[in-house]
């Protein structure tokens, strides 16, 4: 009987494994790293931004000529992301 439940274990693990990597992903970037709060300034991509509003799956970014950008965050754990300035109590001189 237990031989039965390792090929279901493979299958489900195949099915689902892009899924829960997609779940868990942004979770290790917000919690673990932890690169930008509301309010900080970052550069990526060639560009500053301001950082709007930080979501579970997404985070939302404002460009210098007022242009909102969201990323996701799976997207934005393989990113360089220079906070060039941190707000309140967690600035760092």
């Amino acid at each position: 009987p237990m031989e039965a439940f390792v090929p279901m274990g493979v299958a489900c693990s195949i099915i689902f494994g892009d899924t829960i990597k997609a779940m868990v992903a942004p979770l290790v970037f917000l919690l673990a790293s932890h690169p930008y709060d509301v309010g900080d300034r970052v550069y990526m991509d060639k560009g500053n931004f301001f950082v709007r509003r930080i979501q579970l799956l997404s985070t939302t970014f404002e460009r210098n000529d007022g242009m909102i950008v969201y990323y996701p965050n799976s997207v934005l754990a393989s990113k360089e992301i220079c906070n060039v300035r941190r707000i309140g109590q967690q600035s760092q001189r």
